[in-house]
């Protein structure tokens, strides 16, 4: 708690991920409420939309209900796994 009451808010490592991200999270981290960007906000942040074209269109409701849970997938692998 001391923590994080008393350090600055956590940051990703720049050198690893993309500006787009570092922003993004840091967006996301802000102690004061104030300063966080709201959910509208970061729905509209450049790394949510920076792959946003109508070229691809990924439909996940389709892939889970065509493919199947990934938990069922590895239940019939192992044979032991319950969902």
């Amino acid at each position: 708690m001391e923590a994080i009451v008393d350090q600055p808010p956590p940051a990703v490592p720049s050198d690893k991920f993309s500006p787009e991200l570092c922003s993004f999270i840091s967006s996301c981290l802000q102690k004061d409420p104030s300063d966080r960007s709201s959910a509208k906000e970061l729905m509209e942040h450049p790394f949510v939309n920076k792959y946003n074209d109508n070229s691809t269109e990924v439909n996940l409701a389709s892939y889970f209900t065509e493919v199947g849970s990934p938990l069922a997938t590895l239940e019939n692998l192992t044979g032991t796994f319950s969902v």
